[in-house]
């Protein structure tokens, strides 16, 4: 007997892009008021967010995420919950459709960050999975001058987005209406479902989150950060001995406080690298079986979204299938 009182399967969407690229925005056209939008630097989307609409006679979750660049976390956190997310998703089996990653057209160049990120993300999917993948440049309307937006475009094309558009991704840039968004979750939901490569990695292969391809990318970085703050440590506990020796008492007093921060700082540094040693999928997986003995469950997305804390945002609006239909 099935855990689930209505076992019809929604499927899912990622939205995902840097902090500040448009994602809420975008979700908001499809259900408008469902997810906060961001002002200024602090991003809003902390945790993902889960938006339940209907295609047809089918229903899709648009999923919400933050950006690896999120101003209170760092990658090796936002990793760790994007792969808990997806663990989840897999092991629920609530199958997925495609990725919309969206780019403000706005910045000048990519940035470090955005480079960064992007590699992240492409080491998420694997080849396998590009052809499910939209890429998208928003935020054209506070373009001053739009043939600036295409020349950036075309760089992104084809010093950036040129292996994923080899490998079936689109390219497109987005003009905000709800027409266009319609139209983009239409074209994914026609595709097949897929399995992202960091999911083989994890489940299939059974390798830890520091083995798989995209952890490698944030492992280096970590350990870089936890060998600067020794050398800062050590420095600082010179100047502290310094500061001593010439009975220096109220100096010596600020120097241990910023040493005490610097040590802090560090042994969160290490827990990170800890964790990235994990194997979350096992965890998960142990951690649905509890959750389903105790009790029916709506659906599976309830359950998915009772595993990770979130809410769910059901909008009576319909998107016709025939909006995919829409030239791009």
């Amino acid at each position: 007997m099935s855990v689930f009182q209505d076992d019809d399967n929604d499927s899912m969407i990622l939205v995902m892009g840097l902090t500040g690229s448009g994602k809420s925005y975008f979700i908001n056209r499809l259900a408008s008021g469902s997810v906060v939008e961001g002002e200024g630097l602090k991003s809003e989307t902390e945790t993902c967010q889960v938006v339940r609409v209907a295609v047809g006679k089918h229903r899709v979750a648009i999923v919400d995420t933050p950006g690896f660049d999120d101003s209170s976390r760092s990658d090796s956190e936002i990793l760790e919950e994007i792969v808990q997310f997806l663990c989840t998703q897999y092991h629920l089996g609530i199958p997925l459709k495609g990725i919309v990653y969206m780019h403000r057209i706005t910045d000048n160049k990519m940035s470090g960050s955005s480079q960064r990120y992007f590699d992240m993300f492409q080491r998420l999917c694997g080849e396998r999975s590009m052809a499910n993948v939209v890429l998208l440049t928003t935020m054209w309307s506070q373009l001053k001058d739009e043939a600036v937006g295409l020349r950036r475009e075309r760089e992104l094309r084809e010093e950036f987005w040129n292996v994923m558009e080899s490998k079936g991704s689109t390219i497109r840039h987005f003009d905000g209406t709800r027409a266009m968004a319609e139209a983009f979750i239409c074209r994914l939901m026609r595709k097949k479902d897929i399995v992202l490569d960091i999911q083989t990695e994890l489940f299939e292969q059974g390798k830890r989150l520091d083995e798989t391809t995209a952890g490698k990318l944030v492992v280096p970085r970590l350990e870089r950060l936890i060998g600067e703050s020794d050398t800062s440590i050590e420095k600082m506990n010179r100047l502290i001995r310094q500061a001593q020796e010439v009975e220096d008492w109220k100096e010596r007093e600020r120097l241990e406080v910023q040493r005490a921060t610097l040590i802090n700082q560090r042994e969160n540094e290490v827990v990170q690298r800890q964790r990235l040693q994990s194997r979350p999928g096992r965890v998960i997986l142990q951690e649905i079986e509890e959750k389903k003995k105790s009790g029916r469950w709506k659906d599976r997305l309830n359950l998915f979204a009772s595993m990770l804390g979130l809410a769910i945002t059901t909008t009576v609006n319909v998107i016709l299938p025939l909006a995919g239909v829409i030239s791009f």
